[in-house]
């Protein structure tokens, strides 16, 4: 039977069939969706579903929240997501609200879930995790709504790029054999030596005992500090402390020079 022109439709699928599918090789909505508050019985789209629209159409081609519907005017709906969305359904307002769950739901664990995907996957053997963190700089006020303390604070704080000038966000990051598996966006104000024992924290919460006390954290010297050296107390790690902090840990004696340091219940 021929087909003519107007009874065909062009979809301009580019790489999204890709992410889709790597999308859900990771579970990614249904960790998402373990992750925040949402009501199933009024939702026709859930917020992992949301957020996946968002990934697809981030990597594609970047655009802004009141575009993504239509981003999906061209594309083949139903074979990204399994059900029978029209773009229509990708407004900005369901994805905001998408995003605001997110938000407000344990972000850091999400991630968490999503990396161990890939990580179980790959069969990439859990024996230690660099850690460290980095700041980004930002330009404005950024002034902090009154009363809204679970909110991000954009604040001055040490800077990496050195700019003491501006405000800034901090991001702190676990690999493993170059795998993220540990993140999180924190306060511009936060210390390393705090992240750094938060960081261990998370990872107790996260990570199964056995395969916690066998793997070695790897960290800057911000590590060392006595309330973190006893939250790593049972735990390896390896680090380059200065001499100078050991007066925070004097069970681990003097050391002369910069030398590294590792440890496992001394």
């Amino acid at each position: 039977m021929a087909v003519s022109i107007e009874d065909m439709q062009v979809i301009q699928a580019q790489s999204s069939s890709v992410i889709a599918h790597f999308c859900d090789q990771l579970k990614v909505v249904e960790h998402i969706n373990a992750s925040v508050n949402w009501d199933p019985l009024r939702s026709d789209m859930s917020p992992g579903e949301a957020i996946k629209a968002l990934l697809i159409n981030l990597l594609v081609r970047r655009e802004p929240l009141y575009r993504i519907e239509t981003f999906y005017a061209n594309m083949d709906i139903p074979q990204l997501f399994g059900k029978p969305w029209q773009a229509k359904d990708f407004h900005d307002d369901r994805l905001g609200a998408a995003l605001e769950k997110l938000a407000k739901g344990d972000l850091p664990r999400a991630y968490h879930a999503i990396a161990w995907e890939a990580l179980q996957r790959e069969g990439i053997v859990l024996d230690q995790a660099h850690v460290d963190t980095t700041s980004l700089s930002v330009q404005g006020a950024y002034e902090q709504a009154s009363g809204d303390d679970s909110a991000l604070r954009i604040d001055y704080g040490y800077s990496k790029d050195n700019r003491r000038d501006l405000k800034q966000i901090m991001f702190g990051l676990g690999s493993v054999q170059s795998l993220p598996l540990f993140a999180d966006v924190m306060a511009g104000n936060t210390s390393d030596k705090t992240r750094n024992g938060s960081f261990a924290v998370q990872m107790a919460e996260l990570l199964p005992q056995e395969q916690l006390k066998e793997m070695i954290v790897i960290a800057d010297s911000a590590l060392i500090t006595e309330e973190n050296l006893n939250l790593y107390a049972d735990r390896p790690f390896i680090s380059r402390p200065f001499p100078c902090l050991f007066g925070t840990a004097p069970h681990f004696g003097q050391y002369e020079g910069e030398e590294s340091v590792s440890t496992k219940n001394q």
